[in-house]
């Protein structure tokens, strides 16, 4: 990936999130964190006095899917941080919202960004209601404001040595258990982190508006071809476990919360319900629009050699 962003002054809010974190390096922005442990990061209590030093601003904070957390939690951490930032902004700066393509809910129609937002209907309802909450704040206070704004939606990302779904079913095959998730025919339309960065550059640079844009690969995978990729590739194969994901969530959500993440069964539980989506999006469009070229993202050039390389 490129390592910088042009002529453009970007700050990151929620830094010290897995996501804040990595566009923070690769678009060489600000960090603004809540938690500082570095000499140059800033403090969110100390953003109002620098705040106006920067042209595009990029919301990432929030929670992300975790067991526990209640609808209140994710409310204060997605909408109620968005309302802070928001009266800070002025009508000279890019606003870039990074909410996510789960305010949609689940669908057997493919979703576009001009699709309902059904957040009721997604695995983790408490966690899309406040995220579109954020979005809906963001719409009608920019919009007011004069504010120019990005909604940026993706789908659920994986990287190498990442959070979320692909990460969860890594960490299993890596302990010698290798899930074979039910129904074989789901499928499952992610988005690889190195098409979420390049479009974040692109957006930042063309300081493009909009109030939907849905980030997303541009293939989808089943539950029979991602698990079957994952046996393959996996050195280890002591069990291997026919099971559908509802009822695999259901079991894992019963653990109790440990702090090691590699053994945390309960949040893995409630990151594998979002498996249950079975849902895809329309995403053509966005690579023409900010000049990406589809076939460097395809699966054999993203997911495939990615799990490969994991696994090795």
């Amino acid at each position: 990936m490129e390592k910088s962003l042009k002529n453009t002054n970007v700050v990151v809010i929620g830094a010290d999130g897995y996501v804040g974190s990595i566009l923070v390096n690769e678009l060489k922005a600000q960090a603004v964190v809540y938690n500082k442990t570095k000499q140059n990061e800033i403090l969110i209590e100390n953003l109002e006095s620098t705040i106006n030093n920067y042209e595009v601003i990029i919301n990432s904070a929030g929670f992300r899917v975790m067991k526990g957390l209640t609808y209140q939690d994710y409310h204060r951490s997605h909408f109620g941080e968005t309302k802070k930032l928001l009266k800070l902004l002025t009508e000279s700066q890019f606003y870039i919202h990074i909410s996510s393509a789960s305010v949609y809910g689940s669908s057997k129609l493919k979703i576009r960004p001009d699709s309902v937002p059904m957040p009721m209907f997604f695995p983790c309802p408490n966690y899309a209601i406040a995220k579109y909450e954020a979005d809906f704040l963001v719409m009608k206070y920019a919009t007011k404001k004069k504010i120019k704004f990005c909604i940026v939606r993706p789908a659920v990302l994986y990287s190498p040595n990442g959070e979320g779904m692909v990460a969860t079913l890594l960490k299993f095959a890596k302990i010698g258990i290798i899930l074979r998730l039910l129904p074989a025919k789901s499928i499952h339309h992610m988005c690889f982190m190195d098409l979420f960065v390049e479009s974040m550059r692109k957006i930042c640079e063309k300081k493009l508006e909009s109030e939907s844009m849905i980030i997303a690969d541009p293939f989808c995978i089943s539950n029979e071809r991602l698990c079957g990729l994952i046996e393959v590739n996996a050195k280890r194969k002591i069990n291997k476990i026919p099971i559908p994901l509802h009822i695999l969530s259901s079991i894992l959500r019963k653990f109790p919360n440990l702090k090691n993440p590699k053994l945390d069964f309960s949040t893995m539980g409630e990151i594998l319900g979002i498996m249950n989506l079975n849902s895809s999006y329309y995403s053509s469009d966005i690579f023409k629009i900010l000049g990406i070229i589809k076939n460097k993202y395809c699966y054999e050039k993203s997911l495939k050699p990615m799990i490969e390389k994991e696994l090795s």
